[in-house]
């Protein structure tokens, strides 16, 4: 489909992002009007899905509009719930593929390609594959980008100070919606922990603060935003305020001081940002996430320490010990150390 004119679509298979760019490039010198479309991407067997940021990235900035998305193949396994008896005699339950019902010839697992299981729980690159795709995209307000688009609000860029408001850029990608349909919540994470923000310290006039016991609070926009376009708004916190809160972060569990162990920064500070549906619609229901970012504050760190001794002491231990791996039990693999 990628070298014929009979497609309304040019319309290449598996084509890799440097040979997208290439087709449109050739469609636009050749003046044909056709958008470039991969008819399959991304083949979703097994620890596979790969590439995503890269090829939406390349979806949503090429030259026109020019290239404009793809089919992941594809959307769910397709298995069927065998019970099987074990040599102990116990009965299990296991998602049955080609060949496990003694059909001959057959495919085996190759039609187990989805980014759900056949049940329709998620897959792992589910979440990569929602986060790529999300019609929503919020960063740091920076001079380079952050200016408004199609509205009239805040057009100032990002923190001059520390006590400063934070300013966030908001994208919507949505082709002809508006972002009235949905819920925007926000909080701030240290260590991986939520943090509650004191009332007294982030009101902005109209009243104490509003967080529930996770740390989220709503963030109101100026106006809907209308498709395609952007805005900057204030996250009503300023960088000492977060720092303040996140210096109670709770550094003392073994995950911390095994990333201090390795010399990581053991307790990031994020902004963390989601939008989720207001109301019941054909596809999902009310509080459904489409989408979530969490965005590293820059100079906003805690130190690089296990401030729990019993957590120090369980760290080079954690960080250095060997793992043994034992297959040869009925119920699967076990891993100890």
């Amino acid at each position: 489909g990628s070298r014929t004119s009979a497609t309304d679509v040019i319309c290449p298979m598996y084509g890799r992002v440097p040979q997208l760019q290439a087709l449109a490039d050739e469609a636009a010198a050749a003046a044909d009007q056709r958008p470039v479309m991969l008819c399959e991407y991304a083949h979703s067997m097994g620890n596979s899905t790969g590439n995503m940021a890269e090829y939406w990235d390349c979806f949503e900035n090429s030259a026109n509009g020019r290239i404009i998305g793809g089919f992941i193949w594809d959307w769910a396994d397709q298995a069927l719930i065998k019970k099987e008896t074990l040599p102990d005699g116990r009965e299990v339950d296991h998602w049955a593929v080609g060949g496990d019902f003694g059909d001959t010839p057959n495919d085996a697992q190759f039609c187990c390609n989805g980014v759900v299981f056949p049940d329709r729980t998620p897959h792992p690159a589910y979440y990569e594959a929602a986060a790529c795709m999300a019609p929503i995209k919020f960063e740091l307000a920076e001079s380079k980008n952050a200016a408004n688009k199609c509205n009239n609000s805040d057009t100032s860029s990002a923190q001059d100070s520390r006590s400063e408001r934070i300013k966030l850029l908001i994208r919507n990608l949505y082709a002809f919606q508006d972002l009235s349909h949905l819920v925007l919540s926000w909080r701030i994470l240290a260590a991986g922990q939520p943090r509650l923000l004191p009332a007294a310290a982030t009101a902005t006039g109209a009243g104490a603060r509003k967080q529930d016991p996770q740390g989220w609070q709503l963030l109101d926009l100026p106006d809907p935003l209308p498709a395609g376009c952007q805005t900057v708004i204030t996250i009503p916190c300023s960088a000492d305020e977060v720092t303040a809160a996140a210096a109670a972060a709770d550094l003392s569990s073994t995950a911390v001081a095994v990333a201090a162990a390795a010399g990581d920064v053991c307790s990031d500070v994020l902004l963390e940002l989601r939008a989720a549906l207001a109301a019941d619609c054909s596809w999902a229901n009310a509080g459904h996430t489409v989408a979530w970012k969490q965005l590293p504050l820059p100079g906003i760190d805690l130190p690089r320490c296990v401030s729990s001794p019993a957590a120090a002491a369980a760290a080079p231990a954690a960080a250095g010990s060997s793992l043994t791996v034992n297959n040869s039990s009925s119920d699967g693999i076990t891993v100890t150390g």
